[in-house]
């Protein structure tokens, strides 16, 4: 027997078994309430998350030794690769310079002209894509590396590596960019790790995690059923079946 409490005031009934002038209006309002839910919800987040942001402000021990910390490393850090390129380029832009002169030119103009170009013109060019450089290779030795790790283990079913690798990064994957699915490939792959390598309390953990998000969700009732059975938990097991065979039947009748 299911334990789904539907809200007050709803009808549990699915939308097929309403007559068709009823359902045609269901389908109807149900795209509205949607579109609005949806609209709202993205305004709501920006909202808190601004809220957050402002919050967090008075709290400078929280992000002020991070803040030092990346400043260094994408600054400081960068000074030698900043050096080297632009002493390459001065040296391209100075032989260019000479070549284009007459010979009969004097050096000390080659010289001011190299230093206005770079230092006036190029020099804010180079270091924002030096900076860049180097902020994306921090970003994949930080996230993507783990990541590329993981799937090639997955592939190989070293499943205890993929953990190891995708654990301490999972709440970092949103700084590589990609969509929603993307990202959420990732996280299957670690639950699906967990449930393949014995690991079932991390997968009871992660499904839980999941289905506090969204508690439709069918992919989540149905791992989390597979990670119940291999607890020794077979009434669990079988409610979580059973809570996905009425979700699934719930999103068909859409």
């Amino acid at each position: 027997m299911s334990t789904y409490v539907y809200p007050r005031g709803t009808d549990p009934r699915q939308t097929s078994t309403f007559p068709v002038v009823q359902r045609w209006g269901i389908r109807v309002f149900r795209k509205i309430a949607r579109a609005f839910t949806g609209a709202f919800g993205g305004v709501g987040k920006r909202v808190y998350f601004l809220r957050d942001t402002i919050r967090a402000l008075g709290e400078p021990a929280t992000y002020l030794p991070q803040t030092i910390k990346q400043m260094y490393n994408i600054g400081v850090g960068s000074l030698p690769l900043t050096v080297i390129v632009a002493a390459f380029i001065g040296s391209v832009i100075a032989l260019q310079t000479r070549y284009q002169l007459f010979p009969g030119v004097q050096l000390s103009v080659v010289g001011l002209i190299s230093r206005q170009m770079i230092i006036l013109e190029l020099g804010p060019l180079l270091t924002g894509l030096v900076l860049t450089g180097r902020v994306g290779a921090r970003m994949t030795a930080e996230i993507g590396l783990p990541a590329c790790r993981s799937v090639l283990a997955f592939v190989e079913q070293r499943y205890d590596d993929v953990i190891a690798d995708l654990m301490p990064i999972r709440r970092r994957l949103e700084r590589f960019g990609g969509s929603h699915a993307q990202r959420d490939a990732l996280q299957r792959t670690l639950l699906e790790s967990a449930l393949r390598a014995g690991r079932y309390e991390l997968a009871r953990a992660l499904t839980s995690e999941r289905l506090g998000v969204r508690e439709a969700s069918v992919y989540g009732w149905t791992q989390r059923a597979r990670a119940m059975r291999g607890l020794a938990d077979s009434a669990a097991a079988a409610e979580a079946d059973e809570r996905a065979a009425e979700h699934r039947t719930r999103f068909a009748s859409v």
